[in-house]
């Protein structure tokens, strides 16, 4: 006896793989996990494959049409068939299509055999006090907050999302020289106390209209220290809280890649349990550069930490013209509003407080 545990996979590994850290521990078991996939998401799923297997024990893969109705409730069905026994069902529908989640939980539903427990369960990213995991009959899996008590390694995201953090090698051509020059970039970076002195003194200097001292690098080490603080402040008075990274200047490029293959830098990134926070800086003050970075940032952040990450572009427009920005980006982003922040000069003035309160108010990180 046991459970056979049905999990749709999409293109976003990451929220499959928590919940597996939490059902893996309350579940009944031996556990045998049936990855319902497509031929498009076949590397996610071997990516999955590679975390679930120590804890599962055994593994099954359904390849199934991502559209097709008929296909995923036939193809889903096999598993009522299965001579292993099993006296628990359960469905967790967070990844793939509408189609296969629907399907998935129907076929199973309405086809199981006398004498099976049937759950079904879902990570819902907008729980009322952050991520939650719940199933058919209101039952919560793992804590309230699916972030607590997950302390994932950001390069183990990356895979998850099949992306891979620095050190590596990138190889830029040099116009002047004619060939192509290697260059190292370094790992995701922690700030070390000078650096962190010239953070906390730009910090001290932040207002409206004041611009003197204010360069790119202290600009990212003043926004890395304004997270910090908001994060070891909230950890102060909920201990618990105290599952975060936060990274300076993160390389990440497509796994596989080549030296000579595109990369992209991420100027702050946070680690929220599992969920990531990004600040992109930016000295510009006009609205198309603006713009740009927060189209840019989005698309790096997801690609990175998948559908619960969240952004916030830092920079020089006036507090009238920041929300107008932001309104822009939401409607040009289609859907991807909600994690996006755009934050002008109005913000720099105790820009601590304003992450505190971000990180309470926006994400529940309280």
């Amino acid at each position: 006896m046991g459970t056979h545990l049905i999990m749709t996979v999409g293109t976003n590994a990451l929220p499959i793989w928590v919940a597996w850290y939490y059902l893996k521990n309350e579940l009944q078991k031996p556990i045998k996990v049936w990855f319902v996939h497509t031929p498009d998401t076949q590397n996610e799923t071997n990516r999955l494959a590679k975390y679930f297997a120590p804890d599962a024990h055994s593994l099954g893969y359904i390849n199934t049409a991502p559209g097709n109705p008929k296909t995923v409730r036939d193809d889903v069905e096999v598993i009522l068939n299965n001579p292993e026994e099993f006296n628990h069902l359960h469905v967790h529908y967070t990844g793939g299509t509408k189609v296969m989640s629907v399907e998935s939980v129907a076929s199973l539903e309405y086809g199981l055999p006398a004498g099976i427990n049937y759950y079904s369960s879902y990570l819902d990213p907008r729980g009322g006090a952050g991520p939650t995991i719940i199933d058919s009959n209101g039952m919560t899996y793992g804590p309230s907050d699916a972030r607590d008590g997950i302390n994932v390694d950001l390069k183990d995201i990356a895979f998850l999302n099949d992306f891979e953090l620095a050190p590596f090698v990138h190889e830029y051509y040099d116009r002047n020289a004619r060939r192509y020059v290697p260059k190292n970039l370094p790992a995701p970076a922690i700030l070390n106390q000078n650096q962190e002195t010239e953070g906390n003194t730009l910090l001290g200097q932040m207002a409206p209209g004041i611009r003197i001292g204010i360069t790119p690098t202290n600009f990212e080490y003043a926004a890395y220290v304004a997270l910090k603080q908001a994060l070891e402040r909230i950890k102060a008075h909920k201990p618990n809280r105290n599952n975060y990274q936060i990274f300076h200047s993160v390389y990440v490029r497509r796994t596989g890649a080549s030296q000579r293959d595109a990369n992209f830098e991420l100027d702050v990134v946070a680690v929220l349990g599992y969920q990531i926070v990004v600040v992109s800086c930016t000295l510009e003050t006009e609205n198309a550069p603006i713009k740009e970075k927060g189209m840019e940032v989005i698309l790096r952040a997801r690609q990175l930490g998948g559908d619960e990450a969240q952004t916030i572009v830092l920079c020089q427009a006036h507090r009238n013209r920041a929300p107008s920005i932001e309104r822009e980006l939401k409607d040009q982003a289609r859907g991807a509003g909600a994690p996006l922040r755009v934050w002008g000069t109005d913000k720099w003035t105790n820009l601590s407080d304003k992450f505190y309160d971000y990180l309470q108010s926006d994400l529940h990180w309280q």
